[in-house]
């Protein structure tokens, strides 16, 4: 019916870390004869195909390290108990801002709000790069027109005011709204996009 926001999601590493760039953990893997592991919050997860994405456009190979959830992925990652991990912006901001972990890159196409000055995946020399997590209003198949049009708007209206402003972006999201035509042509994009992620990496929910 109408998307609401989206956030993307950020490569990590802990403080510790040897790797400050995309480039830095690149050539890590392209160079190890050991494979570079990644966490994420578990086995297809939209963080799990996002790395799978990027593997794909980077020519790399890695091992997917999934976990039951952010929390222990992250205390590992700042541990360098693994390479790197990627993770929601909401769940790592927080390790960011206190210095606990360093943020590489975001997987949007255009930077965070929350993490301003961190550049994105495409400006690291991945052109194209566009991949993170959206939230949206759904309504049962048969619902009427007009009760779409209704909701549609009311949803619009109520991603103006400032307070609900602030709170998606102090959780690292963007407010997008628009037509139930915009939603719809993205979930045709992004099942064909995540779609062929799966396949190609045999990825399946935990």
């Amino acid at each position: 019916m109408v998307m609401l926001a989206d956030a993307p999601n950020v490569i990590v590493v802990g403080a510790d870390s040897p790797f400050r760039t995309l480039a830095d953990i690149v050539a890590a893997a392209k160079a190890s004869k050991n494979l570079l592991d990644f966490a994420t919050p578990g086995a297809g997860t939209p963080s799990h195909l996002i790395g799978e994405m990027f593997q794909d456009v980077a020519g790399i190979k890695l091992v997917h390290v999934p976990y039951k959830g952010a929390p222990a992925a992250i205390t590992d990652t700042i541990a360098g108990r693994t390479a790197f991990m990627l993770s929601s912006i909401p769940s790592a901001l927080t390790q960011i801002r206190n210095g606990k972990m360093r943020a590489i890159a975001v997987s949007a196409d255009k930077r965070s709000p929350s993490l301003p000055d961190v550049p994105t995946i495409a400006e690291a020399g991945y052109q194209g790069f566009n991949a993170g997590t959206w939230y949206g209003l759904f309504v049962p198949a048969k619902t009427p027109e007009a009760v779409i049009q209704r909701l549609n708007a009311a949803a619009n209206e109520a991603l103006k005011a400032e307070d609900v402003i602030g709170r998606v972006k102090n959780e690292g999201g963007t407010i997008l709204g628009g037509t139930k035509e915009i939603f719809a042509e993205k979930i045709r994009q992004d099942h064909a996009k995540l779609g062929k992620a799966v396949r190609d990496s045999g990825a399946k929910i935990d």
